[in-house]
């Protein structure tokens, strides 16, 4: 994978990520930004795509309440460690 396929494979996970947890389809977030349906869904399903405008990135992370530099960060998930002391009673 490409620098560059690296870079929109994190814009989609943090913009669906992002979705999740604000219980927003993507009907929902088009009537937000007034992006089109087929935009969005373009951004989201479309790994391979070669231009978000910034524009758009801006207009969605309103929506999603964060900064538009943000969906630009990689997100790392930590695993819940268990103490096996805990679990012992």
């Amino acid at each position: 994978m490409t620098e560059s396929e690296k870079l929109v494979q994190t814009i989609i996970d943090n913009i669906a990520l992002r979705m999740h947890h604000k219980h927003l389809s993507i009907s929902d977030l088009s009537e937000q930004t007034k992006i089109s349906r087929n935009a969005i869904t373009n951004v989201l399903r479309n790994p391979h795509v070669k231009m978000i405008q910034i524009r758009t990135l801006i207009k969605i992370s309103d929506v999603l309440g964060c900064e538009p530099f943000e969906l630009f960060q990689p997100i790392y998930f930590r695993q819940k460690k268990e103490n096996s002391h805990e679990n012992k009673h």
